[in-house]
């Protein structure tokens, strides 16, 4: 089968059917909820891949009939550039099963103009090659509390007699012999002792005991809070994947939230570091987002988001931090973004950009601007206060007191460096990301006080900040 597309159209659909003797284990496919659909454009001579995107997927087993029908919809800018190239669908479950039997490779046609024979000529049946990588962390606790008992004094034990002893001796003459001439008569003598001492033992003082415990302090980080849905670590170079053109992967050391970026031109780069630490460094065109929608299980609204960075690049308003892009009708998402002006590159006043979430202006910005260079900052979703509070530094810079969204978690996308739209990228140097179910005060100042310490960046917190000088233990 072959598509031909007018240059420049607007949102074109290509539709593929594949039949059941294309299909590799199709009882695992009608028992799935859980696959994944998505479309690949290639240049004809499969020099590289000119973008990897979420198609639409329905399965029909009516009766004995099966069908599959895979289509993908072109946005005009993908129909912006007349050539010859392949489309090709993938297939398969979030365990990496693959349900495509071959590969198969679409010829599609992008033309100045396209006359009415140009037809549909042939069927190929697809192979998937998505790649899922999925961990669940273990928590073990770090400390066991031993204890030394030491003594403060020496007990003194004084033994006193309660009696006198008297010993009387009686003696008794007794002659061992009859005196027949003048002699000398040896007596022998018999002590008798008349009584038995007996001793009471007096204690002259009572030891007292002093219990020092010998204690082992542990430092909060996240693996030892609860709270912590996602985090994203750029210091731990066992998480990145390095892949042509720079890192096409971040994994979530929490809960699977991986980071991705499947555009080689795109991938931000590895090897520089903060604090002796490594960093993944953003040009201003490059990002990391999840793939596909995700369901981070937040329902009740309340999140904290914290993150040490470096701001070094600004040149559009709407340049983020990190965004969440709502993929349902509600639209009830929120974004960090720049500031709701314009200036000169590098000012970073920040701002919360949100749609549907209730406070009467959508954009609202951050006093004590702007911020460049090394930066911790924090967002606090509280739903159940109806509050919203912007931190940077761990100085409070926003508090929003009409937030009745709340943010829609069940079907979303989180972006990073990026806005909503994957258009406005901020650039910078990304040190480390936590994302908590937490809405409370406490956490978010331990979570900002383990970044301050761990990336060189406690000399940005206020002197009133409780871990400014020593770092947060659980």
């Amino acid at each position: 089968m072959e598509f031909y597309i007018k240059k420049g159209s607007t949102l074109p659909v290509i539709s593929y059917e594949v039949t059941e003797d294309g299909i590799n284990n199709l009882d695992s496919l009608l028992g799935s909820q859980n696959y994944v659909c998505t479309f690949s454009l290639l240049r004809k001579d499969g020099s590289f891949v000119l973008f990897r995107k979420p198609a639409h997927v329905e399965v029909r087993n009516e009766g004995e009939k099966f069908g599959l029908f895979l289509t993908y919809q072109f946005s005009k800018k993908e129909t912006s550039t007349s050539g010859d190239y392949y489309g090709q669908f993938h297939l398969n479950s979030i365990d990496g099963e693959r349900f495509f039997k071959r590969d198969g490779k679409i010829p599609i046609f992008i033309l100045d103009a396209i006359s009415d024979n140009d037809l549909c000529c042939k069927s190929s049946n697809l192979k998937d090659e998505e790649h899922v990588i999925t961990g669940t962390p273990k928590r073990t606790p770090t400390n066991t509390p031993t204890f030394t008992f030491t003594p403060t004094n020496s007990p003194t034990l004084t033994l006193t007699p309660t009696n006198t002893i008297t010993n009387t001796l009686t003696r008794t003459l007794t002659p061992t012999m009859t005196v027949t001439n003048t002699s000398t008569l040896t007596p022998t003598y018999t002590p008798t002792l008349t009584n038995t001492p007996t001793y009471t033992p007096t204690l002259t003082n009572t030891p007292t005991f002093t219990t020092t415990p010998t204690k082992t302090i542990t430092f909060w980080d996240p693996s030892n809070e609860s709270s912590v849905k996602s985090w994203w670590d750029a210091s731990d170079q066992t998480t990145l994947t390095n892949n042509t053109g720079g890192i096409s992967q971040m994994r979530d050391k929490s809960s699977g939230f991986n980071l991705e970026q499947f555009d080689q031109l795109k991938r931000p780069a590895t090897g520089n570091t903060v604090n002796g630490l490594n960093t993944l460094s953003f040009d201003g065109t490059e990002n990391m987002t999840t793939f596909g929608n995700r369901n981070f299980g937040i329902l009740d609204g309340n999140m904290t988001i914290v993150s040490a960075i470096q701001i070094l690049y600004v040149d559009e308003k709407e340049d983020a931090i990190w965004s969440i892009n709502d993929q349902l009708s509600t639209f009830k998402d929120i974004q960090l973004i720049r500031s709701t002006g314009s200036g000169s590159n590098a000012d970073y006043y920040g701002a919360l950009d949100s749609r549907n979430l209730g406070w009467s202006e959508a954009t609202q910005q951050f006093s004590g601007g702007p911020y460049s260079g090394d930066n911790i900052n924090s967002v606090q979703l509280d739903f159940d206060n109806n509050e919203c509070k912007g931190f940077m530094n761990g100085s409070s810079s926003l508090n929003i007191t009409d937030y009745i969204g709340p943010v829609e978690m069940n079907s979303c996308t989180f972006g990073l460096f990026t806005d909503r739209g994957t258009t406005r990228n901020l650039g910078g140097t990304f040190c480390e990301m936590l994302l908590m179910t937490s809405n409370d005060d406490v956490t978010r100042q331990k979570a900002e006080g383990y970044l301050a310490w761990k990336w060189g960046m406690r000399d940005l917190l206020p002197s009133d900040h409780p871990y400014k000088n020593t770092k947060p233990t659980i």
